[in-house]
């Protein structure tokens, strides 16, 4: 797999559990096992460990 195939796969990857990682806080929410404010908190934080894993994974 070339350099490109690899980022296109990884940006794939990384927005699908991007999309499954917000579906479950959604509906954490709606459970009212979270608040609103943990949904956004928790999805900036895992926003950013993305961008560093990500970042990672260029470098190598």
């Amino acid at each position: 797999m070339n350099p490109q195939q690899q980022q296109a796969s990884l940006e794939q990857i990384t927005f699908n559990n991007t999309v499954s990682i917000e579906a479950l806080l959604d509906a954490l929410m709606k459970k009212g096992v979270i608040t609103e404010q943990d949904f956004f908190a928790s999805r900036r934080v895992i926003e950013e460990k993305i961008v560093a894993a990500n970042q990672n994974a260029a470098k190598k």
